[in-house]
């Protein structure tokens, strides 16, 4: 990329913002705020209408009081990723070729591949955790390297919107679409619109192909045909479903990705995802600029929104040291528009 350079903050936060993680469902699915300044979350709790009345006047009559009302707000402070890593000297020489001023393809693409990891990882492998934490009612994090302090941050989940199976879906009689009726006709009365999607991961498509009742229906069908192609159902009984299968690693964990950002046997019932029920909102979050330190190496102070990427030189290991700061956090004004469902109590 021509406009790579380690020595301008613009030019490596422009790069970063730049990238697409495709695989990250709900950092693409779920809408971001990207307006908020400074690293606060906030957001009204609404009580939502018990009904719409179907009280009309003429047109110089008088106005009707709508019956819906604020009644409190939720807030908490972002959790702030800042990690840093250091670029070898020799990467950094091999931006140029020897001997002039000509781009060398490979010292860039590596440069390049050090700022993906940092995005991917630190940026919306944090928010897509993050988020999909969410669902249960409550995020745990942990703020500080070491004996940090625990934060549970709660978004206010009614309990009648974290349910279980009538009956284990891992039984292939289960009523399984009387249950999806349940949660379907949960959401429409308690938010006032319909559930969409239903996200979970493949423990759960198996359930689905293995039941009895589904597969006497989509036997001899495209639908059929599709699970057999796919190993998954993409839309039956009005909803959309989503198979994610990423996963996240644990604190100190070794093994690799073990933890699936949608638990086992768990589906997500939620509506088509919009900004009155759920957004990610992104803080804008300060850093020193190496552009404009002055004389005795005092730096001039900025703030932008993240994820913001800046480089020093470091002297031991030799190289450039290479920070990413980005804050972030989900606001959840109307919880009833989703339901957490276990299908195998």
């Amino acid at each position: 990329m021509a406009d790579l350079n380690l020595f301008v903050w613009k030019d490596l936060t422009r790069v970063v913002q730049r990238f697409v993680f495709p695989n990250f469902w709900f950092v693409n699915n779920i809408p971001i705020n990207d307006t908020v300044e400074g690293t606060v979350v906030q957001w009204d709790i609404e009580k939502p209408p018990i009904a719409v009345d179907t009280i009309f006047t003429t047109d110089s009559g008088t106005a009707h009081p709508l019956r819906m009302s604020d009644y409190g707000t939720q807030s908490y402070r972002m959790p702030v990723s800042f990690v840093y890593t250091v670029i070898n000297s020799g990467d950094v020489v091999n931006l140029r070729r020897l001997g002039g001023n000509q781009r060398d393809d490979r010292g860039e693409r590596i440069i390049m591949n050090h700022l993906r990891n940092m995005v991917r990882l630190y940026d919306q492998y944090l928010i897509e955790w993050f988020t999909s934490q969410v669902f249960d009612g409550t995020v745990t994090i942990t703020v500080g390297i070491t004996g940090g302090a625990s934060k549970t941050i709660d978004f206010f989940l009614p309990a009648s919107h974290n349910r279980t199976a009538s009956a284990s879906w891992a039984t292939v009689g289960t009523n399984i679409m009387s249950d999806i009726r349940t949660q379907k006709v949960r959401i429409a009365q308690d938010y006032g619109d319909e559930a969409r999607l239903g996200v979970h991961n493949d423990s759960v498509s198996v359930y689905l192909m293995r039941n009895t009742d589904i597969g006497n229906l989509v036997q001899g069908s495209p639908l059929g045909s599709q699970m057999i192609q796919t190993g998954r159902l993409t839309n039956f009984f009005g909803l959309t479903w989503v198979e994610v299968n990423h996963r996240f690693a644990s604190a100190n964990q070794t093994e690799g990705f073990m933890n699936p950002f949608v638990p086992d046997d768990v589906v997500l019932f939620m509506a088509q995802p919009d900004q009155n029920w759920m957004e990610i909102q992104r803080g804008t979050v300060s850093f020193p600029d190496p552009e404009r330190a002055g004389s005795m190496g005092v730096f001039s102070f900025e703030e932008q929104r993240g994820p913001v990427v800046w480089s020093i030189p470091s002297h031991n290991p030799t190289g450039m040291q290479t920070f990413l700061k980005t804050a972030f956090g989900v606001a959840a004004p109307n919880p009833n528009a989703w339901v957490y469902f276990d299908t195998t109590p």
